[in-house]
């Protein structure tokens, strides 16, 4: 009877082991969520696909093997950019703050970069869309994303005489621009074909500039006064 009870509580001490042990392995594999502050950019980033879109699926397969799932959280431009520069109650962000801050770190997480072009609709007389000074386009209207507004470049524009409309969305321009309520929108060639598509705007009436006005890189903007957010910038900085 001693012996049987022995081996009873040797049989327990191990199976509550194992379970520990398997309990343990299963949080080690369980992805820690975090969120990322997002603004609607399709094809690039949207609420409107299963998966986020390109650059967010770019993200979670960057930041899965560091043992982390990205969560996005959808906000208008404006509110993004306001809670990543004046407050620290965020994780991640694909918008970045306006000036430098101590706490808040960058990422380029992919190799790839998007360049930007001006669009217009097609002038009559095909000539090429393209200036070799900004001022050039002074007295023109441009639809831009509200969080750019604040940005080095729109102040580059604004000082070329460029009267800038702040917009929630660079649908919203294109659609504004089909109908000549503006003068030109800012936006790369990927997302201007989704919006031509998406509300039936006749590419071949508009142009795009054969400047490029920069080329943004997939970037990831991490607040190190969050705990998951510091771990995941020291590990992916490795």
């Amino acid at each position: 009877m001693y012996l049987s009870a022995t081996i009873k509580s040797k049989f327990s001490v191990a199976v509550s082991l194992y379970c520990l042990l398997l309990a343990s392995a299963a949080m080690a594999l369980t992805p820690q969520k975090i969120s990322v502050i997002a603004v609607e950019y399709p094809p690039f980033i949207t609420n409107n696909n299963k998966d986020f879109g390109l650059t967010f699926t770019k993200l979670s397969s960057v930041i899965a093997p560091h043992g982390y799932s990205a969560q996005p959280q959808f906000l208008p431009p404006a509110r993004a950019s306001m809670i990543v520069d004046n407050t620290t109650n965020w994780c991640l962000s694909f918008i970045g703050p306006t000036q430098p801050k101590d706490n808040v770190q960058a990422i380029i997480f992919d190799s790839g970069s998007i360049p930007f072009h001006f669009y217009r609709t097609k002038a009559p007389s095909n000539q090429e869309f393209q200036w070799q000074h900004l001022n050039e386009l002074s007295g023109k209207s441009l639809g831009i994303l509200r969080f750019n507004d604040y940005g080095k470049l729109s102040i580059r524009f604004k000082r070329a005489g460029i009267e800038l409309y702040r917009i929630e969305t660079v649908g919203s321009a294109f659609r504004m621009l089909a109908k000549n309520r503006i003068d030109m929108v800012m936006a790369d060639r990927y997302s201007a074909e989704y919006y031509f598509s998406q509300f039936n705007i006749d590419p071949q009436t508009m142009q795009r500039s054969t400047n490029i006005l920069f080329e943004a890189k997939h970037q990831l903007w991490f607040n190190l006064h969050c705990k998951n957010a510091q771990t995941l910038y020291q590990r992916m900085k490795k």
